[in-house]
């Protein structure tokens, strides 16, 4: 991935809230049941799926108090995805690490005018939906250092310096039973493709066909396109940690 960032800086405008913003650190928490839903079912890439997160921005690295934070749901049906979300206040975030359900309050609302009351409560409805109905609870946290990119037809993002916590420690058996079903060989292939890429993670989202110099460094350094979860490459690393093998963060 070697001068990718200066080839992008050079063709697209910095996307940013802020114009004194230089790069974003990202904090994710993401959320599993019990038995590890999400997790599974993305490995199996199952037809129909969801996963929880909360997201957290440092413009240039400095953590605002309160930071800014975001309950994301994904969900994907059919191969077609689709991300609703909704702004944190300070209690929501606190309520919502601890398991428990959002109530729309004054400060929610405040926060997320731009979305509107009625649509709010829908998504803090379909949230605490999904944490009741699968006993969702916070498993891990990924964090990251990002520069985004755009040009009204397409925006580009580059992810570097990614690291890992495990909020809760698989059981052993559930461990196990993971790294023994068929589709461990996927995410070993994650893994692989990260490791040849030096930890560098690029996420293109166009209306348009790519522009030719895209297509020309994906050529000239042999790259073609992947899919890549940090849910679940976060998520193997903490079961690995479990099986007693290495475990890189």
């Amino acid at each position: 991935m070697a001068g990718f960032d200066a080839l992008v800086r050079a063709r697209l405008k910095p996307a940013y809230p802020d114009a004194d913003t230089a790069f974003t650190l990202v904090h994710t928490t993401y959320f599993d049941s019990p038995t590890l839903l999400s997790f599974s079912d993305y490995i199996n890439q199952r037809p129909v799926r969801f996963k929880v997160r909360i997201r957290q921005y440092a413009p240039n690295g400095v953590w605002q108090n309160p930071c800014v934070s975001f309950a994301e749901i994904k969900r994907s049906e059919n191969g077609v995805s689709k991300k609703e979300r909704f702004q944190l206040s300070s209690n929501g975030l606190r309520t919502l690490l601890q398991g428990d359900a959002v109530t729309l309050t004054p400060d929610e609302e405040a926060l997320n005018r731009s979305i509107g009351k009625e649509r709010l409560a829908q998504r803090i409805e379909l949230l605490n939906g999904l944490m009741s109905h699968h006993r969702l609870r916070p498993m891990v946290t990924v964090s990251y250092r990002r520069t985004a990119y755009e040009d009204g037809t397409m925006r580009v993002t580059v992810d570097t310096n990614l690291a890992w916590e495990a909020l809760v420690a698989p059981p052993p058996t559930l461990a196990e039973l993971m790294s023994q079903e068929q589709s461990w060989v996927y995410v070993e292939k994650m893994e692989q493709d990260y490791r040849r890429i030096s930890g560098s993670i690029v996420e293109v989202k166009h209306r348009e066909c790519l522009p030719d110099w895209l297509i020309q460094y994906m050529e000239d350094n042999q790259l073609v396109e992947r899919s890549f979860s940090k849910y679940c490459w976060s998520q193997t690393q903490s079961l690995r940690r479990v099986l007693g093998e290495v475990a890189r963060e």
